[in-house]
């Protein structure tokens, strides 16, 4: 018995190096041929016959499709160096309104396309200092939660953003009344292994790599992450979803 189980030990260790060695070269070797794919249809985009219209819808799904890889490359090498400790995250005290001012400002584009409004309730009298790494939680943790529920929301609605601070945490509260998360993918949002994916109102696409590299960050930060929602099909008078980020608070320099 003891024999089975060491071999067992053996085997279960040899297959996770043999994973880890393996997302290490995909994530690693397709970078490359993804940057040259971008690359070239950049280029496309100078020869005469772009002026096609057939000719740019054909480039511009292509160009859709290769920053989709991108992505998925990015966040796993991303959550990789999170897991092994090769990635430092150094904390420090980091102001959440402009972090909020920043992530708002990188979405003007998409938020005027589909004409949603996101409405800001913050307090800047108060000190907005967070435990945190301020490029990360700007654009891993902040602009991804954003970014999430302008996809999944309606053309024409309403985003509340709201920080406050209570329970000895600052809270961010990110609020819309989109088609919410069904049940089914709902407890599994933070797993790598479960598809979590699908299109926003506007047949905007993911990676459903997003959330699991938001808790990552969060676990880093020690802070903690809840998530409420109501599906469409389940509430259809009254859906939507409620992300509550609560990060321990660290008083910033004067």
């Amino acid at each position: 018995t003891h024999l089975n189980l060491r071999e067992a030990r053996e085997n279960l260790k040899r297959q996770k190096a043999e994973t880890e060695s393996l997302v290490h070269i995909l994530s690693h070797d397709l970078m490359n041929p993804i940057s040259a794919m971008l690359g070239f249809i950049h280029l496309a985009a100078m020869l005469p016959s772009y002026d096609d219209p057939d000719t740019q819808e054909l480039w511009k799904n292509l160009e859709i499709a290769a920053n989709q890889q991108e992505s998925i490359v990015s966040h796993v090498r991303e959550m990789r160096a999170l897991e092994t400790g090769k990635k430092k995250v150094p904390l420090t005290p980091v102001n959440l309104a402009d972090v909020i001012d920043t992530s708002m400002a990188i979405f003007q584009a998409r938020l005027k396309v589909k004409e949603i409004t996101l409405q800001l309730t913050l307090d800047r009298t108060d000190n907005w200092g967070v435990k945190a790494e301020p490029v990360s939680l700007t654009h891993n943790v902040v602009s991804n939660l954003i970014s999430n529920a302008i996809k999944f929301s309606f053309p024409g609605s309403t985003i509340s953003i709201e920080a406050k601070n209570e329970g000895g945490f600052v809270h961010l509260i990110i609020e819309d009344k989109g088609i919410g998360i069904p049940p089914s993918i709902l407890p599994n949002l933070f797993k790598t292994d479960v598809p979590t994916s699908r299109p926003g109102t506007s047949r905007e696409t993911g990676t459903g790599f997003g959330m699991p590299l938001v808790k990552k960050y969060v676990d880093v930060y020690q802070g903690e992450i809840q998530v409420e929602s109501r599906a469409q099909e389940d509430f259809p008078q009254d859906h939507g979803t409620r992300i509550c980020l609560s990060l321990k608070p660290a008083p910033l320099k004067k």
